[in-house]
Protein backbone atom coordinates (compact mmCIF):
# COMPACT_ATOMS: atom_id res chain seq x y z
CA UNK A 1 0.00 0.00 0.00
CA UNK A 2 2.65 2.51 0.79
CA UNK A 3 4.35 1.95 -2.81
CA UNK A 4 0.40 1.89 -4.89
CA UNK A 5 -0.45 5.99 -4.18
CA UNK A 6 1.15 9.02 -2.66
CA UNK A 7 -2.03 8.88 -0.41
CA UNK A 8 -0.90 6.01 1.03
CA UNK A 9 1.69 7.15 3.05
CA UNK A 10 -1.10 8.17 5.53
CA UNK A 11 -1.09 4.68 6.50
CA UNK A 12 1.26 4.76 9.51
CA UNK A 13 -0.81 7.55 11.19
CA UNK A 14 -3.88 5.69 10.66
CA UNK A 15 -2.60 2.66 12.45
CA UNK A 16 -1.38 4.80 15.26
CA UNK A 17 -4.59 6.29 15.88
CA UNK A 18 -5.97 3.01 15.50
CA UNK A 19 -3.60 1.44 17.82
CA UNK A 20 -4.38 4.54 20.18
CA UNK A 21 -7.80 4.52 20.31
CA UNK A 22 -8.88 0.53 20.13
CA UNK A 23 -6.13 -0.98 22.40
CA UNK A 24 -4.50 2.12 23.37
CA UNK A 25 -1.01 1.37 22.11
CA UNK A 26 1.56 3.56 21.28
CA UNK A 27 3.63 3.71 18.06
CA UNK A 28 7.00 3.18 20.21
CA UNK A 29 5.56 0.64 22.58
CA UNK A 30 8.10 -2.36 22.33
CA UNK A 31 5.59 -4.58 20.73
CA UNK A 32 4.66 -1.76 17.87
CA UNK A 33 7.91 -0.34 17.48
CA UNK A 34 9.57 -2.90 14.79
CA UNK A 35 6.24 -1.95 12.64
CA UNK A 36 6.60 1.11 12.01
CA UNK A 37 9.82 1.45 11.84
CA UNK A 38 9.41 -1.22 8.99
CA UNK A 39 7.00 1.07 7.85
CA UNK A 40 8.82 4.54 7.98
CA UNK A 41 11.73 3.27 6.06
CA UNK A 42 9.22 1.73 3.22
CA UNK A 43 7.96 5.15 2.92
CA UNK A 44 11.08 6.95 3.28
CA UNK A 45 12.98 4.19 0.54
CA UNK A 46 9.25 5.27 -1.85
CA UNK A 47 10.31 8.76 -1.97
CA UNK A 48 13.72 8.45 -2.46
CA UNK A 49 13.00 6.49 -6.00
CA UNK A 50 10.14 9.08 -6.43
CA UNK A 51 13.10 11.81 -6.04
CA UNK A 52 15.00 9.99 -7.90
CA UNK A 53 12.75 9.77 -11.10
CA UNK A 54 10.51 12.94 -11.40
CA UNK A 55 12.60 15.55 -8.86
CA UNK A 56 11.67 17.06 -5.59
CA UNK A 57 9.14 19.07 -7.07
CA UNK A 58 5.49 18.05 -5.52
CA UNK A 59 3.02 19.55 -7.52
CA UNK A 60 1.87 19.59 -10.88
CA UNK A 61 0.63 22.40 -13.21
CA UNK A 62 -0.67 26.07 -12.57
CA UNK A 63 -2.04 25.91 -8.15
CA UNK A 64 -5.66 25.71 -8.34
CA UNK A 65 -5.09 28.53 -5.75
CA UNK A 66 -3.17 31.90 -5.89
CA UNK A 67 -2.12 31.97 -2.40
CA UNK A 68 -2.23 29.70 1.26
CA UNK A 69 -4.83 32.25 2.17
CA UNK A 70 -7.42 31.76 -0.65
CA UNK A 71 -6.65 27.93 -0.24
CA UNK A 72 -7.32 28.33 3.39
CA UNK A 73 -10.59 29.61 2.35
CA UNK A 74 -11.89 27.94 -0.70
CA UNK A 75 -11.27 24.59 0.06
CA UNK A 76 -13.34 24.16 2.82
CA UNK A 77 -16.24 25.50 1.09
CA UNK A 78 -15.37 22.63 -1.99
CA UNK A 79 -14.79 20.03 0.52
CA UNK A 80 -18.29 20.52 2.07
CA UNK A 81 -20.09 20.82 -0.64
CA UNK A 82 -17.97 18.29 -3.10
CA UNK A 83 -16.84 16.42 -0.62
CA UNK A 84 -18.93 15.59 2.04
CA UNK A 85 -22.67 16.04 0.37
CA UNK A 86 -21.81 13.63 -2.70
CA UNK A 87 -20.32 11.30 0.06
CA UNK A 88 -23.56 11.26 1.92
CA UNK A 89 -26.37 12.67 -0.81
CA UNK A 90 -24.88 9.95 -4.21
CA UNK A 91 -25.02 13.60 -5.97
CA UNK A 92 -23.07 15.73 -7.80
CA UNK A 93 -19.84 13.70 -8.01
CA UNK A 94 -17.53 14.79 -10.52
CA UNK A 95 -14.13 13.22 -12.07
CA UNK A 96 -11.80 16.52 -12.63
CA UNK A 97 -11.56 19.24 -10.68
CA UNK A 98 -8.56 20.71 -12.78
CA UNK A 99 -8.41 24.46 -13.09
CA UNK A 100 -6.82 25.70 -16.27
CA UNK A 101 -4.58 28.80 -16.80
CA UNK A 102 -4.84 30.99 -14.19
CA UNK A 103 -5.23 30.87 -10.19
CA UNK A 104 -8.38 30.86 -8.45
CA UNK A 105 -8.67 34.12 -6.20
CA UNK A 106 -11.06 33.29 -3.19
CA UNK A 107 -13.24 36.39 -1.79
CA UNK A 108 -13.78 36.47 2.23
CA UNK A 109 -16.93 35.95 2.16
CA UNK A 110 -18.77 35.20 4.96
CA UNK A 111 -19.69 31.49 3.70
CA UNK A 112 -15.79 30.81 3.10
CA UNK A 113 -15.41 31.51 7.43
CA UNK A 114 -18.28 30.03 7.94
CA UNK A 115 -16.89 26.78 6.08
CA UNK A 116 -13.79 27.57 7.30
CA UNK A 117 -15.12 27.39 11.46
CA UNK A 118 -16.90 24.84 10.41
CA UNK A 119 -14.00 22.47 9.61
CA UNK A 120 -11.66 23.38 12.13
CA UNK A 121 -14.70 22.42 14.67
CA UNK A 122 -14.73 19.16 13.66
CA UNK A 123 -11.14 18.18 13.55
CA UNK A 124 -11.19 19.77 16.72
CA UNK A 125 -14.07 17.74 18.16
CA UNK A 126 -12.01 14.71 16.27
CA UNK A 127 -9.06 15.29 17.85
CA UNK A 128 -10.52 16.00 21.70
CA UNK A 129 -12.30 12.39 21.15
CA UNK A 130 -9.14 10.74 19.56
CA UNK A 131 -7.35 12.02 22.19
CA UNK A 132 -9.96 10.26 24.99
CA UNK A 133 -9.95 6.98 23.04
CA UNK A 134 -13.45 7.72 21.69
CA UNK A 135 -14.19 5.07 18.43
CA UNK A 136 -16.64 7.46 16.91
CA UNK A 137 -14.06 10.25 16.92
CA UNK A 138 -11.22 7.82 14.62
CA UNK A 139 -13.70 6.64 12.44
CA UNK A 140 -14.49 10.66 11.72
CA UNK A 141 -11.02 11.21 11.60
CA UNK A 142 -8.42 8.73 10.88
CA UNK A 143 -9.91 8.14 6.88
CA UNK A 144 -10.43 11.95 6.21
CA UNK A 145 -6.03 11.64 6.79
CA UNK A 146 -6.10 10.07 3.30
CA UNK A 147 -6.91 13.35 2.27
CA UNK A 148 -3.82 15.35 3.41
CA UNK A 149 -1.06 14.57 0.26
CA UNK A 150 -4.23 16.08 -1.91
CA UNK A 151 -4.95 19.12 0.15
CA UNK A 152 -3.89 22.80 -1.19
CA UNK A 153 -2.82 23.80 1.88
CA UNK A 154 -0.23 21.51 1.99
CA UNK A 155 0.44 20.25 -1.69
CA UNK A 156 -0.46 23.19 -4.32
CA UNK A 157 -1.95 21.04 -7.35
CA UNK A 158 -3.96 21.95 -10.52
CA UNK A 159 -6.50 19.41 -9.21
CA UNK A 160 -8.39 20.31 -6.44
CA UNK A 161 -10.36 17.12 -5.94
CA UNK A 162 -11.63 13.79 -7.63
CA UNK A 163 -13.47 11.15 -6.60
CA UNK A 164 -10.78 8.55 -6.19
CA UNK A 165 -9.80 10.80 -3.70
CA UNK A 166 -12.68 9.79 -1.78
CA UNK A 167 -12.33 6.07 -1.96
CA UNK A 168 -10.75 5.60 1.68
CA UNK A 169 -12.18 8.54 3.70
CA UNK A 170 -15.72 7.32 2.37
CA UNK A 171 -15.15 4.92 5.09
CA UNK A 172 -15.67 8.03 7.90
CA UNK A 173 -19.54 7.87 6.11
CA UNK A 174 -19.95 4.17 5.84
CA UNK A 175 -18.89 3.73 9.88
CA UNK A 176 -20.86 6.90 10.40
CA UNK A 177 -24.37 4.89 8.89
CA UNK A 178 -23.31 1.74 10.69
CA UNK A 179 -23.26 3.42 14.29
CA UNK A 180 -26.73 5.01 13.38
CA UNK A 181 -27.88 1.84 12.25
CA UNK A 182 -27.21 0.27 15.16
CA UNK A 183 -28.28 2.61 17.49
CA UNK A 184 -31.91 2.56 16.02
CA UNK A 185 -32.24 -0.84 15.85
CA UNK A 186 -31.97 -1.40 19.53
CA UNK A 187 -35.15 0.06 19.98
CA UNK A 188 -36.75 0.73 17.03
CA UNK A 189 -35.97 -2.40 14.69
CA UNK A 190 -38.62 -1.93 11.81
CA UNK A 191 -37.99 1.64 11.34
CA UNK A 192 -33.95 0.65 10.81
CA UNK A 193 -34.72 -1.78 8.66
CA UNK A 194 -37.34 0.25 6.37
CA UNK A 195 -34.21 2.75 6.55
CA UNK A 196 -31.84 0.49 5.58
CA UNK A 197 -33.40 -0.88 2.52
CA UNK A 198 -34.44 2.44 1.58
CA UNK A 199 -30.72 3.30 1.55
CA UNK A 200 -29.68 0.16 -0.11
CA UNK A 201 -31.82 0.79 -3.17
CA UNK A 202 -30.64 4.51 -3.13
CA UNK A 203 -27.25 3.75 -3.12
CA UNK A 204 -27.79 1.22 -5.94
CA UNK A 205 -30.10 3.44 -8.45
CA UNK A 206 -27.03 5.86 -8.05
CA UNK A 207 -24.23 3.17 -8.96
CA UNK A 208 -25.94 1.82 -11.60
CA UNK A 209 -26.58 5.22 -13.52
CA UNK A 210 -23.03 6.27 -11.97
CA UNK A 211 -21.59 2.86 -13.69
CA UNK A 212 -22.36 4.09 -17.30
CA UNK A 213 -20.71 7.07 -16.88
CA UNK A 214 -17.50 4.57 -16.94
CA UNK A 215 -18.66 2.49 -19.97
CA UNK A 216 -16.16 4.18 -22.69
CA UNK A 217 -13.94 7.23 -22.77
CA UNK A 218 -16.26 9.58 -24.84
CA UNK A 219 -18.85 8.89 -21.85
CA UNK A 220 -16.50 9.27 -18.76
CA UNK A 221 -15.26 12.39 -20.76
CA UNK A 222 -18.65 14.03 -21.59
CA UNK A 223 -19.33 14.11 -17.50
CA UNK A 224 -16.17 15.29 -16.65
CA UNK A 225 -16.39 18.49 -19.03
CA UNK A 226 -20.22 18.97 -17.43
CA UNK A 227 -18.70 19.05 -14.24
CA UNK A 228 -16.22 21.31 -14.65
CA UNK A 229 -16.28 23.44 -18.36
CA UNK A 230 -13.45 25.10 -17.02
CA UNK A 231 -10.81 21.93 -17.54
CA UNK A 232 -9.02 21.84 -21.27
CA UNK A 233 -7.46 18.24 -20.19
CA UNK A 234 -10.82 16.83 -19.55
CA UNK A 235 -11.92 18.78 -23.53
CA UNK A 236 -8.98 17.85 -24.96
CA UNK A 237 -9.51 13.82 -23.88
CA UNK A 238 -13.03 14.12 -25.04
CA UNK A 239 -11.47 15.26 -28.18
CA UNK A 240 -9.40 12.74 -28.38
CA UNK A 241 -12.33 10.29 -27.86
CA UNK A 242 -14.59 11.55 -30.43
CA UNK A 243 -11.29 11.25 -33.21
CA UNK A 244 -10.93 7.57 -32.17
CA UNK A 245 -14.54 7.42 -32.86
CA UNK A 246 -14.46 8.84 -36.60
CA UNK A 247 -15.87 12.58 -35.62
CA UNK A 248 -12.79 14.60 -36.92
CA UNK A 249 -14.75 17.93 -36.83
CA UNK A 250 -15.89 17.09 -33.81
CA UNK A 251 -12.82 15.97 -32.37
CA UNK A 252 -11.12 19.24 -33.32
CA UNK A 253 -13.01 21.96 -31.79
CA UNK A 254 -13.57 20.39 -28.67
CA UNK A 255 -8.95 20.54 -28.72
CA UNK A 256 -9.22 24.22 -30.09
CA UNK A 257 -11.68 24.72 -27.01
CA UNK A 258 -8.92 22.91 -24.86
CA UNK A 259 -6.04 24.84 -26.11
CA UNK A 260 -8.20 28.46 -25.89
CA UNK A 261 -8.87 27.19 -21.91
CA UNK A 262 -4.99 26.74 -21.64
CA UNK A 263 -2.29 27.22 -23.96
CA UNK A 264 -0.07 24.99 -22.32
CA UNK A 265 -2.20 22.24 -22.48
CA UNK A 266 0.33 20.13 -24.41
CA UNK A 267 -2.50 16.85 -25.19
CA UNK A 268 -4.57 19.58 -26.98
CA UNK A 269 -1.15 20.96 -29.00
CA UNK A 270 0.19 17.47 -30.01
CA UNK A 271 -3.08 16.05 -31.42
CA UNK A 272 -3.94 19.38 -33.70
CA UNK A 273 -0.60 19.22 -34.33
CA UNK A 274 -1.29 15.68 -35.51
CA UNK A 275 -4.68 16.30 -37.61
CA UNK A 276 -2.69 19.08 -39.08
CA UNK A 277 0.00 16.84 -40.85
CA UNK A 278 -2.12 14.10 -41.52
CA UNK A 279 -4.13 16.95 -43.61
CA UNK A 280 -1.17 18.07 -45.03
CA UNK A 281 -0.79 20.84 -43.47
CA UNK A 282 3.11 20.70 -42.40
CA UNK A 283 3.28 24.71 -41.26
CA UNK A 284 0.36 24.42 -39.05
CA UNK A 285 1.72 21.07 -37.65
Amino acid sequence: GLLSKEHEFVIPAFLALSDWVFEGRRPWEASRRRVYIGMTLVALAALAARTAVIGAKVSGGVPFFASRLDAALGWPGFALRHYAWPTAAGLGLCADFTRAGSRLVVAASASAWLSLATLLAGAGACLIGVAKRRRWAFWALAPSLFLLPTCPLLVPLDTLGAERFLYLPTICWAATLGWVFQSIRRSRPMIAGVALATLSVWYTGLLVARNRVWLSERAFYESACACNPSSARARASLGVALLMEGDSAGGKRLLEDAQRLDPSAAEAAYNLAQLAWRGGDAAGA
